[in-house]
Parts: C-alpha cells; sequence; structure tokens
C-alpha cells in the first residue's frame, strides 16, 4: 500500500523528471499506463461502438504525441513505430469505411459487378498506400526543414535542490580533519577504491561549487557501462544529500537518487539517514598519467578555466614562477603540485575556509601567525586557482579513500584533491599534499 500512494502522489513529477531511458518503476510507469489504457478504451467505443473509426484513432494519436513530447529531446526518432501507426490505422480505416448501419451487403453490385464494399476498400487501401508513400518521402525533407531543438518539459520542473551543506562540500574538511575518528559509513568494496562525494567546477572567489543540474534517474542511469565494481553501503553519520559512489556509478539500488550527468555524481532527494542502504554498480575510470605528458590541455569547458576578480598577488607571483620554470601544461601542473607539497605544511587545527583571504593567508602569512599550513581544503582549492592563472582547466573533488573488502569509513579518510583536464586522457588528479610527517 505504501509504494501504491506514493506512486500515485509522486507520478507526474518523476515521470517528467526521469532521465532518459527511463526505467519502469510503479512511480514511473502509473501515468503511461494509465492514459494508454484510456486512450484504449475510447478508441474503442469510437471506433466499435459508434463506428467512427478516424475519431477513434484521435485518443491514441494524442497520446502518442504526448510521448514524443515527453521523451522527444532525448531520443532518437521512433521512425518504425510511426509507419507501423500509420499502417494499422490505415488498415482500420480501410476496413471499416462506413459506419454498419449505412454498409451495403455483400453482395451488392455496383458499376458493373463490382461490389461496392470492395471499391470502398480497394479506394480505402490506395488512399492508406498513397498516404504513407507521401510521409517516406517528406519526413526527411522536413527533418532538414527543423532548426532548432524541441522543448524539454523536465526544464518546467524544478530538480532536486542541495542543502547548504552540500553547495559547499569542502568545508567539511576542516571538520573531518578535527574529528577524524568520527565513523561515515560501512562499505564493502570489490576493490581498494576512491569514493567521490562531489565534484566542484565553479569558483567565485568564496565558495567551490558543483555546476550543472542533478536530474531523478532510476537504478540504471543513463550514459553508463556495465557497472562491474560493486560497492555496498551502509550510513552512519555522514549526512547531507550527497551520494559517495566509485566514479563512474552505472546503477543504484535500494536508494531513489538523482545524478549529475556533466560530473556523474549522485544525490538522494530525501538525504542520509543512519541505516540507510544501498548498492553502486561502477566502472572504475582509468587514467593514465603518463599520456598526459606530452598533450596539450582541455579547454572545451571555459567554466574550468574561469578566474574571479581579485585574485591575491602572492598567488600571481607563484604563477608566475610556475610558468617561467616549467614548460609543458603537464610538467606545469607537477610542479605546482611539488612546490606546494615542499612549501606548506599539513594541520588538522587549520581553520577551515577556501575565499580568497583564507587561500591569501595560507599562502603568504608566516609560520608564526599560523600561515603556509592547511588541510586538503586549502592544499586543493589554492592548486585549483593558481593552476587556472597558468593556464590549466582545474576542478576540486571531495571523496574518501576506501580499501577493499569491508571496512569503516571514518573522517580520516575523507580528503579534496584537484584535477587538471588533459585532451585525450581526460582528468588527471595531482596530488599537493605534503608527505606524512
Amino acid at each position: 500500500p505504501q509504494v501504491v500512494v506514493d506512486a500515485i502522489v509522486n507520478a507526474v513529477p518523476r515521470t517528467l523528471t526521469a532521465l532518459i531511458p527511463v526505467e519502469p518503476a510503479p512511480d514511473t510507469v502509473g501515468v503511461p499506463v494509465f492514459l494508454t489504457w484510456l486512450a484504449a478504451g475510447l478508441a474503442c467505443e469510437l471506433a466499435i461502438r459508434y463506428g467512427r473509426t478516424l475519431l477513434g484513432c484521435l485518443p491514441p494519436t494524442l497520446l502518442y504525441a504526448a510521448g514524443l513530447y515527453l521523451v522527444g529531446p532525448n531520443a532518437g526518432p521512433a521512425v518504425a513505430a510511426t509507419v507501423a501507426y500509420c499502417v494499422v490505422a490505415g488498415a482500420a480505416l480501410a476496413v471499416t469505411s462506413a459506419p454498419p448501419s449505412r454498409r451495403p451487403d455483400r453482395d451488392a453490385q455496383v458499376d458493373g459487378g463490382v461490389p461496392k464494399r470492395s471499391a470502398t476498400l480497394i479506394g480505402s487501401v490506395v488512399g492508406a498506400t498513397v498516404l504513407l508513400v507521401a510521409v517516406a518521402v517528406l519526413a526527411p525533407m522536413a527533418t532538414r526543414l527543423v532548426t532548432t531543438s524541441p522543448g524539454d518539459p523536465r526544464e518546467l520542473v524544478e530538480p532536486p535542490q542541495l542543502t547548504d551543506i552540500d553547495l559547499n562540500p569542502l568545508v567539511r574538511i576542516g571538520e573531518w580533519a578535527k574529528y577524524p575518528e568520527q565513523e561515515l559509513f560501512l562499505a564493502e568494496l570489490d576493490g581498494d577504491a576512491t569514493m567521490r562525494l562531489a565534484v566542484l567546477t565553479e569558483y567565485d572567489g568564496v565558495t567551490w561549487q558543483a555546476g550543472g543540474d542533478f536530474r531523478t534517474a532510476g537504478s540504471v542511469l543513463p550514459g553508463s557501462g556495465e557497472g562491474g565494481f560493486s560497492a555496498e553501503v551502509e550510513i552512519i553519520e555522514l549526512g547531507g544529500k550527497l551520494v559517495p559512489a566509485v566514479a563512474d556509478p552505472a546503477t543504484v539500488t535500494d536508494m531513489q537518487v538523482a545524478v549529475n550527468l556533466d560530473t556523474r555524481c549522485l544525490l538522494t532527494p530525501d538525504g542520509l539517514a543512519t541505516g540507510d542502504r544501498y548498492t553502486v554498480g561502477s566502472d572504475p575510470l582509468t587514467v593514465d598519467p603518463a599520456g598526459a605528458e606530452n598533450a596539450r590541455v582541455d579547454l572545451s569547458d571555459q567554466v574550468s578555466v574561469a578566474i574571479p576578480p581579485g585574485t591575491p598577488e602572492i598567488m600571481t607571483m607563484i604563477a608566475e614562477y610556475i610558468t617561467t620554470t616549467y614548460d609543458t601544461p603537464h610538467a606545469r601542473a607537477q610542479g605546482l603540485a611539488d612546490f606546494l607539497s615542499q612549501h606548506y605544511a599539513f594541520d588538522a587545527e587549520a581553520p577551515s575556509g577556501h575565499d580568497y583571504p583564507s587561500l591569501e593567508f595560507f599562502l603568504e602569512a608566516s609560520v608564526e601567525a599560523g600561515g603556509q599550513r592547511g588541510t586538503s581544503e586549502q592544499f586543493a582549492a589554492a592548486y585549483a586557482v593558481l593552476a587556472r592563472l597558468v593556464g590549466l582547466p582545474t576542478r576540486v573533488v571531495v571523496g574518501f579513500d576506501v580499501p577493499g573488502g569491508a571496512s569503516t569509513v571514518t573522517a580520516a579518510q575523507g580528503r579534496a584533491w584537484p584535477e587538471v583536464a588533459f585532451e585525450g586522457v581526460g582528468w588527471v588528479p595531482f596530488d599537493p599534499m605534503p608527505a606524512a610527517g
């Protein structure tokens, strides 16, 4: 009963926000099934009971048009289904060419012995054939005339929203560093892996935030692979709405999720609660760092190279040093990581913050005043901004290092790291953190 009520209440919004292909679930099939039966009932009443075949074709035609509108921007042309429907409608019109009360006897003779019904049947068949030929000939021409993308009805529905803690998950690093023993979740993985919580691409000088919208998805995520790497998770005290998963996730079971198609991060609209369990099947990303040594940077996304105004002078000075010291993009990316790891120290008690003033204090203030030390929040944020100053597209990732098998993931395993985009290679992670001790 609870599933049925939830499916009825949320059928329309979940149908309108579900990504293509829509997973068959109670809340996504409810509306299509109901409308299909309604259209079929009206069609039978009009065509069979009242003999109005042409009018009987109207309800399924409207239903078909609604389906095209709903999935049109996200699916390929349904040529076979369209032609098959035209054939069925044409055959129905040919067989029932007149209402029962007006149909002549089967042996009626008209125009030299040709049965009137047969003549009408032949004419209907010819008319349907001409219609199909016209559709086949004119459809490609009409397609070429369309120059704009159809509207997406999903834009009319507000996507799942992030909470404050999820909009800026980078600030959680400071809390985790201060309380490293805090248990966040239980995990059982097929092997050692990094579980991503958030990918942050937009920086305004104050906070790093995730770009793009989260869209409701079923257990099979769109544009995914096989999902052969399994991770079973049980939440303890993680909190928020962002769902940790090994990149790239392909399937999610036992939890309602939304996915960001740009970063492949997951979100649960209801938020994480103690005791929540789910299983994620992923296709682990394989990045070849050696392939980036001679590669050019990927500048296709302008957001990844945007630099807000007000850059501190110390950051400009470091960027100029990196630019003059190293020649290739990969050498500059690795050289910047080495520079930060060799000149700055880790401090779990460092105050949280990654706005321009906080990064300026981290990079320039004296050691006696508490500068030049921080958590992975400051190291990752400073690296990402400095790398953009030398022409490297960057983003910041928040996640966890999780060993294979069953384990309890604590706050000590949470960290942030920067990534740089290279053509033909993808996003390559770099480690600006100092060595242990």
